[in-house]
């Protein structure tokens, strides 16, 4: 019986191996769960999770079921969408608001330096035609006075000055337009011509008529439609009068000697004698030549027959 009993402790029996639920040993079903990247088991992830990463689609589509944390993100994202699109409104009825308030579609014409309104309306008209011209200047901002006022000017040549005041209404703009003041006349025929300060000439005046007259002695044959003188000649004679006032000298007549029409004799009041000067030189230069010229001859207690200022840094007189 020894001989057939065995020494060795008998062994407790090993437990089986885990073995997957499925079919372990069928080798297509192990390729096909290998392949399958939806089956992987992802780190950080827990399985709530991961039934709540696959529903989610389907339950966005059918029941709108997000997360708390999700619904808070969207309505940030609306609330952002909804405040861009006020500040985008706003601003854009800020900007039209501007545009039609500054906008010009009637001419309102007012008088700077004249008591009685003359006639406007043919200046209101002339601004809308020089508006029409250039649509972008109908805003208020973008208007151009000077290039303005020489548009109109060349119609209308007793314009001096327009300048824009405002708003006058709604699309309205109030414009004031200064008009020449004449220091000069000369009438030929039945044609009164008006000179200013500058040496523009106009022949349309609603200031009274100035004392100072042009007297044409030079025997020279105006022909109808034609102009009696040059514009040149004209701005000399204007702005040589209004040098001659500032500086104290009442001019009371300006005439053209005979056989020429590039001089003038200018008559002061109180001066006996008469100033020759010529267009051909500075009219300030000359009316201070005259000047010094009046203050040697009252020094000196001499009358001469006349004073000739033409030639610079010369004076020539006879007795």
């Amino acid at each position: 019986m020894a001989l057939f009993s065995s020494n060795k402790k008998p062994t407790r029996a090993q437990p089986a191996r885990r073995r997957r639920t499925d079919d372990a040993g069928d080798s297509s079903s192990r390729g096909s769960f290998g392949a399958n990247s939806q089956n992987h088991y992802r780190r950080g992830r827990t399985i709530a999770a991961s039934s709540y990463t696959r529903t989610k689609s389907n339950s966005e589509k059918i029941h709108g079921d997000y997360s708390p944390r999700e619904k808070v993100h969207r309505l940030n994202n609306l609330r952002r969408r909804i405040a861009a699109v006020l500040l985008c409104v706003g601003v854009g009825a800020i900007i039209l608001s501007a545009l039609i308030w500054s906008f010009t579609a009637t001419v309102l014409v007012t008088f700077s330096n004249v008591d009685t309104l003359p006639e406007r309306d043919k200046y209101e008209v002339a601004i809308q035609d020089y508006l029409e011209k250039n649509p972008t200047e109908r805003l208020r901002f973008n208007l151009n006075d000077a290039h303005l006022t020489e548009f109109v000017s060349k119609e209308h040549p007793e314009v001096a000055r327009i300048t824009q005041k405002g708003f006058a209404g709604f699309a309205s703009s109030e414009f004031a337009v200064e008009l020449r003041s004449p220091v000069v006349s000369w009438q030929v025929g039945r044609t009164q011509y008006y000179v200013d300060k500058d040496g523009v000439s106009f022949s349309h005046n609603v200031f009274a008529n100035p004392e100072v007259i042009i007297v044409d002695n030079s025997g020279v044959e105006h022909t109808t439609g034609t102009a009696i003188a040059s514009a040149r000649f004209l701005s000399f004679v204007g702005r040589t009068v209004a040098i001659a006032q500032q500086n104290g000298l009442a001019v009371s007549q300006v005439a053209i000697p005979a056989g020429t029409s590039r001089q003038v004799e200018l008559s002061v009041q109180g001066v006996e004698y008469p100033f020759i000067l010529s267009i051909d030189r500075s009219p300030g230069e000359q009316v201070e030549d005259s000047v010094r010229s009046l203050q040697y001859f009252q020094r000196e207690g001499r009358t001469p027959a006349y004073v000739d200022v033409r030639v610079k840094g010369r004076v020539f007189f006879r007795e």
